[in-house]
């Protein structure tokens, strides 16, 4: 490294070759130059060699503060970046969009596109969403997800062929050019329902046999196989052009015995499984998120409103029926205006952080319908 480095700060008379594979362009300009290389040329190679070392210091960096734990945002990051693949378009078709490959995971993703046309970048985007819900459950799960947010997820002790029907019902409409993501293998049963739809990618840790051959016949549909994966520890943006955004990842783990009864009645095994369920879906959901849930069922899901009423309101209208079902909020209600919309809708049980400055009013209006309201003690923001 200390010789590339050394070579490449001589760029204007030193040409710096990093492997085997530069021979034939070393070779063209040598002969095109009369035996030497012209200044651009040095120059370029020179930023390749300040590229390899600026990675190299980076990994080094990295690997030293990995067992800092005292130091969770250290004072200096250094991010190396290297690309993996240019993207059809970007977040719109007038903006440019690469992947790119930074922190733990070395030179390569842990996913892998077997077929279909190339990503753009909401592609990008939304199977990550997808991938992170369905991650979150042991049983059998499947997400659908358009714009970033769920219009479908299901889990079932059945299998993923049952986990499948039950997403995919949640919100038929919705989920036409969406991602779809499952934890488990894909079955033929549900790779032959696919074909019947417009899904703009399917991903899932693996394929049964004969799965991929029948999906291919769908020429644009994506196929991506994805590895198991564990989010890197800290979670940059960029910001304030020019600034870097920089946080802990999300690993809060919420579990039923982490549920605090607000309520005067609690609620039974099973309404507490539903409760939990919603909870998790929830916090992948854009803030304000609320979710309604039921049998391990997202059956309405209020997204990215800037008032939390609003997003109780549409997560009523896209479930339909609410009897007997779950409500769950990502942040604390601030009125009991929602908890009296999801009790006029047939909610049976919500779950919330808990927290705010009415959080009484709050308990009271539950309380007073009878059904039971469960504080989480965490929030569960997604911007």
């Amino acid at each position: 490294m200390a010789l590339l480095r050394a070579g490449a700060k001589n760029f204007q008379h030193v040409t710096v070759v990093l492997s085997a594979q530069d021979y034939d362009e070393l070779k063209g300009e040598i002969e095109n130059n009369g035996g030497n290389t012209s200044l651009e040329y040095r120059k370029k190679m020179a930023a390749r060699a300040f590229a390899l070392t600026a990675a190299y210091d980076a990994r080094v960096h990295s690997w030293l503060l990995c067992d800092k734990q005292d130091e969770v945002l250290p004072s200096e990051i250094v991010i190396h970046g290297k690309k993996v693949q240019d993207l059809r378009i970007g977040e719109n078709p007038h903006q440019k969009a690469a992947l790119y490959c930074v922190g733990s995971y070395g030179d390569a993703l842990p996913i892998e596109q077997i077929h279909g046309k190339d990503l753009s970048y909401n592609n990008i985007v939304d199977i990550e969403s997808a991938i992170k819900i369905v991650a979150d459950f042991d049983v059998p799960a499947v997400s659908v997800i358009k714009h970033g947010n769920p219009c479908g997820v299901a889990i079932s002790s059945e299998g993923i062929d049952d986990a499948y029907e039950k997403a995919i019902s949640c919100d038929p409409r919705s989920s036409f050019g969406g991602i779809i993501a499952l934890n488990k293998a894909m079955t033929m049963d549900i790779a032959r329902k696919v074909m019947s739809i417009f899904i703009e990618a399917v991903v899932a840790p693996d394929f049964d046999d004969g799965v991929i051959d029948t999906l291919t016949a769908k020429k644009n549909m994506r196929i991506m196989r994805y590895k198991p994966y564990t989010p890197d520890r800290l979670v940059v943006k960029s910001a304030l052009s020019g600034g870097l955004l920089v946080q802990e990842c999300d690993r809060s783990v919420v579990n039923i015995s982490d549920f605090k009864l607000a309520t005067e009645v609690g609620a039974s095994p099973e309404v507490l499984n539903d409760l939990l369920f919603a909870w998790r879906v929830c916090k992948y959901v854009r803030s304000n998120a609320i979710v309604i849930a039921r049998d391990g069922r997202a059956i309405g899901v209020g997204a990215g409103q800037m008032s939390r009423v609003d997003s109780v309101e549409i997560a009523i209208r896209k479930a339909g029926n609410c009897a007997g079902a779950v409500l769950a909020s990502d942040a604390f209600f601030p009125f009991a205006d929602s908890i009296q919309h999801a009790v006029s809708a047939g909610i049976a049980a919500i779950v919330q952080p808990g927290g705010s400055l009415r959080d009484q009013e709050v308990i009271d209006a539950a309380n007073a319908s009878g059904i039971p309201m469960y504080f989480t003690g965490v929030r569960g923001f997604c911007h």
